[in-house]
């Protein structure tokens, strides 16, 4: 029988979260998870980072019936002893037909628990009864009555308690323009070294080339850490999802043909024997539907969550290793792909599912299942690696640079793609010429078909890269025949194969005559500029963002009419970001001189670096913008001197990984600069001059 503990709860609907004291998860000895989030009190001016979180199940000591499963955050200390006012024991006697959910409310006591509105709507009942006692109001919980309100002659006190809280949007604001970043080289940790080792040892072929790998479990799982029960849960969740498909037929025939195909395409297999709902040796996954309309091939794509709690509060992915980051910077694979002159781009046809588990780890990825309600429920097991277990990105992008490794002798060409031109299950490739390209394209079809990774939805732009490909494999049947039909979305960018441009289509603007912080910042988040092309119009955003944040706007507060001026002027000009376009070839040729420049500058409140390439193509000159950042000045005052320091350090990084990431200087037959290249820097040239301006005051602006 589960051990059932009791605790002295504060019921407080102003508060965003549920808590516990530190005292009580030790004493029940709840396994957490960690969590980095900020709570705050009355006008901000008292916070507490929290650095856990606890699953707990709530019941009723008077509703056998009543379970409720919800995440608590682990604080030091909730409140101070409560209630703060001498309440006579006497009182309850004013009372005696309700019954009370705590029969020593009276008492002094400490409080391990704070309940806020993530459970209020479920705890509290209909039953009221005002003026009790003239100045109390009894409510009826499903723990029992609950009084609230000061009783008479009662002197004030000087503690009092109040709690919301929020996950620290400072950070998530500043996470957001760190986007923009260039991603730094990483060592790798203990952890993902021994992920490394783990798929090392353990990834296997089949004989029709598939890849088999092994999830990476904690080092101390099952021995100190393991997972609960988790078919009850499962199965509540699966109930819940069907009656809510249930209410739109197309999408429930939708999400059963998905789920029917896995079983036909082999990817998860039915159980036969009955597995018993108390075991802990598994893990039954929930899961939903997710519709992406834009998406030219799959609208409806099923979710799984790994992260759902079993019995005892561990998850699945609590378990797991996530694995070393492998992915390739996405501002850099679209530098790459912009050196090629003929280039085609494909993805991989449900990457995920092409890559098997093996048979003693599939336990751990079960679901329920059945497409008709009056059929009984059935047991299933997902044999490939699946979407939502933390490891799968890791196993995924491994699995591709092990086909890498496999194939670097016989396949030099599609091996350099698969480390140097892929991000997850895209293909962003080509070729300086039309037979380089064709074979690279052929190259890399051969190379992943032998792996069981098919290439769907085939773009280019010329149609000499299509000619051999079937129709039904094509983006559209008629891609590249009409401007208009050759739009395509290439790692979030908008392309035309067409006119080989990159362009832009700015999402409208919400129209409100009193714009919040809030819908400010949600406007601002839509614009996604990874190469930072459309750096002039987001650094207005930013400066304004900031202007905001400084004069102290609460989230859902109208902006001050000064700022609501500055951002009817920002999105007075807004739709003519969708006039801009960027060249996607930038006349790049292995034979060409090419020369990097960089540019820096500064003003009081902000500083900006971009990178240009320089190509001399028989006398001719092309200069290509590859791509700009932008940074806000700090909130603190410093001088312009230091802040244009700031920029050439900028520009310092992003000539480094530009050049480090091309090729620079290396003679790579696919792409990169080749050993020809010259490079020619400007940012070395201007720290010299800030440093000393008192030589030379107009020196900045001369180059």
């Amino acid at each position: 029988m589960e051990p059932i503990f009791s605790a002295r709860a504060l019921i407080d609907s102003g508060s965003e979260c549920s808590f516990i004291t530190e005292r009580l998860k030790r004493r029940i000895n709840l396994p957490s998870k960690r969590l980095h989030a900020q709570v705050s009190g009355i006008t901000n001016s008292i916070s507490a980072q929290v650095k856990e979180a606890c699953n707990i199940e709530i019941r009723s000591p008077i509703d056998p019936l009543f379970r409720s499963n919800t995440t608590v955050l682990v604080l030091a200390q909730l409140t101070g002893n409560l209630p703060t006012t001498h309440i006579s024991a006497e009182t309850k006697q004013a009372f005696p037909d309700l019954v009370l959910a705590d029969k020593r409310f009276f008492v002094n006591e400490q409080v391990d628990l704070v309940l806020g509105d993530d459970i209020y709507p479920e705890i509290i009942l209909s039953g009221l009864k005002k003026n009790v006692l003239n100045t109390l109001l009894a409510q009826e919980t499903v723990f029992g009555w609950i009084l609230t309100g000061r009783p008479d002659a009662t002197s004030a006190t000087n503690h009092i308690a109040s709690y919301f809280s929020e996950v620290a949007l400072d950070k998530q604001l500043t996470a957001f323009w760190e986007v923009e970043d260039l991603q730094k080289s990483k060592s790798l940790s203990e952890e993902d070294k021994y992920c490394e080792e783990l798929y090392k040892n353990t990834t296997q072929r089949t004989q029709d080339g598939k890849y088999v790998v092994s999830l990476p479990f904690r080092q101390d799982f099952p021995e100190n850490v393991c997972l609960g029960p988790s078919l009850k849960r499962a199965c509540s969740q699966f109930f819940r999802n069907e009656t809510r498909l249930a209410k739109d037929p197309g999408l429930q025939k939708e999400y059963n043909r998905v789920l029917s195909e896995y079983e036909s395409l082999g990817h998860m297999s039915k159980l036969i024997n009955n597995i018993p709902a108390e075991s802990s040796d598994n893990y039954f996954l929930p899961r939903h539907a997710v519709i992406k309309a834009e998406s030219t091939s799959t609208k409806l794509r099923v979710v799984f969550n790994a992260s759902s709690p079993t019995a005892n509060g561990v998850s699945l992915n609590d378990v797991l290793l996530p694995g070393p980051v492998l992915q390739a910077d996405l501002p850099i694979l679209i530098l790459r792909w912009r050196l090629y002159k003929y280039v085609f781009n494909s993805d991989i046809e449900k990457m995920y599912r092409q890559i098997m588990v093996h048979d003693n780890h599939t336990k751990f990825q079960r679901i329920v299942f059945r497409t008709n309600t009056n059929e009984p429920i059935s047991l299933y097991e997902l044999k490939t690696v699946t979407f939502g277990v933390n490891c799968a990105p890791y196993l995924a992008i491994r699995t591709l640079l092990q086909l890498a490794d496999d194939v670097e002798n016989s396949s030099p060409i599609a091996s350099n793609i698969l480390r140097r031109c892929m991000y997850v299950d895209d293909v962003l490739a080509g070729g300086h010429s039309i037979d380089s390209a064709i074979n690279a394209r052929d190259e890399i079809t051969q190379v992943l078909e032998s792996a069981g990774f098919p290439l769907r939805k085939w773009t280019a732009n010329c149609e000499d890269l299509l000619k051999d490909i079937p129709k039904t494999n094509l983006l559209t049947e008629d891609f590249l025949e009409f401007e208009e039909t050759s739009a395509v979305k290439a790692l979030g960018i908008r392309w035309n194969a067409h006119t080989d441009l990159f362009y832009f289509m700015a999402r409208p603007l919400e129209e409100s005559d009193n714009p919040t912080k809030r819908a400010i910042l949600s406007a601002i988040a839509k614009l996604f500029d990874p190469l930072g092309w459309l750096a002039p119009i987001i650094i207005v955003a930013k400066i304004l963002m900031q202007g905001i944040w400084l004069e102290g706007t609460d989230w859902d507060e109208t902006v001050t009419p000064t700022t609501l001026d500055r951002w009817k002027n920002f999105t007075q000009h807004y739709h003519e970001i969708d006039n801009i376009r960027i060249p996607r070839w930038v006349h790049f040729s292995p034979t060409d001189d090419v020369e990097v420049h960089g540019f820096c500058d500064a003003s009081e409140k902000a500083y900006a670096a971009a990178v240009y390439l320089r190509v001399t193509q028989n006398a001719k000159v092309f200069v290509s913008l590859l791509l700009a950042k932008t940074k806000v000045a700090p909130v603190k005052t410093i001088s312009l001197p230091r802040l244009e320091l700031c920029g050439a350090v900028l520009l310092a990084e992003i000539i480094e990984t530009v050049l480090r990431n091309l090729g620079t200087f290396k003679s790579t037959p696919v792409d990169g600069l080749n050993n020809r290249s010259r490079v020619d820097t400007k940012a070395a040239l201007f720290v010299v001059d800030l440093c000393r301006p008192q030589d030379n005051k107009n020196s900045r602006k001369s180059w």
